[in-house]
């Protein structure tokens, strides 16, 4: 029994849990809405057309991207963000998002989902521990190594002689709004000197 939970603690430090617990609370509260009948005096409130429908598809979603947050990691972001789209879509169609709670487990579940960070591995933390107690050596230049290549020097472009016109300066290059798309001005566009 105790190794069990021993396991169940190391394979739980190396998943975001909290997040993924709250996304399964989210898909139970948002749930209700469709599978539970509410007296409430003498009215019963349940829902069966087709938001009850709708209801069940975002609780069933938000279960996926749980159970894919927890247990596939490399699918970390997508789950959480496809969780915090589905905890606000569900808020008007299910119900006030399962009564306001699974919209805020959602919400917070998503957001500890995409906050969680893998741990370093235990050669990686000692190493680090190391690196910031102790002063980096100074670099050792390599005399057989190749020598880096020099920054390239861009000279101005020289100043229109003083009787030249507009015509024969260098012409400037106009933007005409799109990303990347630079052409010459035609005859017609004024040319601003500055």
């Amino acid at each position: 029994m105790k190794d069990g939970l021993r396991r169940l603690r190391e394979w739980s430090r190396h998943r975001p849990t909290a997040g993924g617990i709250c996304l399964v609370i989210s898909a139970i509260f948002i749930s209700l809405p469709s599978l539970n009948g509410f007296r409430i005096g003498d009215m019963i409130l349940t829902v069966s057309t087709i938001s009850g429908v709708s209801t069940v598809w975002l609780a069933v979603l938000m279960a996926l991207c749980a159970v894919s947050s927890l247990f596939w990691l490399h699918t970390r972001v997508l789950a959480g963000l496809s969780a915090m789209v589905i905890a606000l879509v569900a808020f008007p169609a299910a119900n006030f998002g399962g009564y306001v709670l699974g919209t805020l487990f959602g919400i917070v579940g998503a957001s500890l989902v995409l906050a969680w960070r893998p741990l370093p591995a235990a050669g990686e933390a000692a190493a680090d521990e190391e690196g910031a107690e102790t002063s980096p050596e100074p670099a050792t230049v390599d005399a057989e190594a190749p020598a880096e290549p020099e920054t390239a020097v861009i000279e101005p472009v020289p100043a229109p002689e003083p009787g030249a016109t507009e015509t024969t300066a260098p012409l400037p290059v106009v933007d005409d709004g799109r990303l990347g798309a630079h052409r010459a001005p035609t005859d017609r566009e004024t040319i601003d000197p500055r």
